[in-house]
């Protein structure tokens, strides 16, 4: 891995939410040790990550090993999840829609179809009997 990959990897990382970066850590820290050994670990890191005095970011240089360029463990982390930005993206999107933060701009849709993916452009059959509340991109979205 290069150093600019690794920078990616870690901005990737610091978008996700604290509970899935904390596993992510204890996975690379202390997978091999009992449960009390990996518990430990976690409030290590939720420590730090409530403290905003110290240094508080676990993927930091030099905090927590696994998440440095050259250390072993941050191979076994990069085999658990599809790293990429536009999954951290999709990531902070779900979390913010679950936790009320994102507005719903489908006016309530319930169903949505892609017209692109239609082989003669029309509405699927299930859709005939719903109203359209928005086009959004390529989607169009619907609720009965």
């Amino acid at each position: 891995m290069t150093k600019e990959e690794h920078a990616n990897l870690i901005k990737l990382i610091e978008r996700l939410p604290i509970p899935l970066k904390i596993a992510l850590t204890v996975y690379g820290e202390a997978r091999g040790e009992s449960e009390q050994g990996k518990v430990a670990v976690a409030w290590v890191c939720l420590n730090r990550e409530a403290d905003s005095v110290k240094w508080n970011d676990i993927t930091d240089p030099f905090q927590f090993s696994c998440w440095n360029l050259n250390d072993p463990n941050l191979g076994a982390i990069m085999g658990i999840l599809p790293f990429n930005l536009v999954f951290a993206e999709c990531l902070d999107i779900a979390y913010g829609v679950y936790f009320g933060k994102l507005h719903d701009p489908t006016g309530g849709a319930t169903n949505y179809y892609a017209p692109a993916g239609m082989p003669d452009k029309n509405p699927p059959y299930w859709a005939k009997d719903m109203q359209i509340t928005k086009a959004i991109g390529g989607h169009i979205f619907l609720k009965a």
